[in-house]
């Protein structure tokens, strides 16, 4: 895994071991939207960050889920 491409304080393991977790959250996307989430990386294949966990609703833009994570009104909008 690029781990030197994040900060080490970003990332946990979870419960198994086996599974990085991104502890600050960051926006993300789905087919329904922009979100505020939180990323894993499957040791099968450490380059590609999968989603983990959605925690907000859905935005239309990516600004519109930034602005909401950079003003800390997450979770919930």
């Amino acid at each position: 895994m690029n781990t030197h491409l994040f900060p080490a304080s970003n990332f946990v393991f979870d419960n198994n071991g086996q599974v990085y977790i991104t502890r600050r959250p960051c926006v993300l996307r789905s087919a329904a939207g922009f979100y505020i989430g939180r990323e894993c990386f499957d040791p099968e294949i450490p380059d590609w960050p999968q989603p983990y966990s959605r925690e907000s609703s859905y935005w239309e833009t990516r600004q519109e889920a930034q602005d909401w994570l950079d003003a800390g009104n997450w979770p919930q909008p």
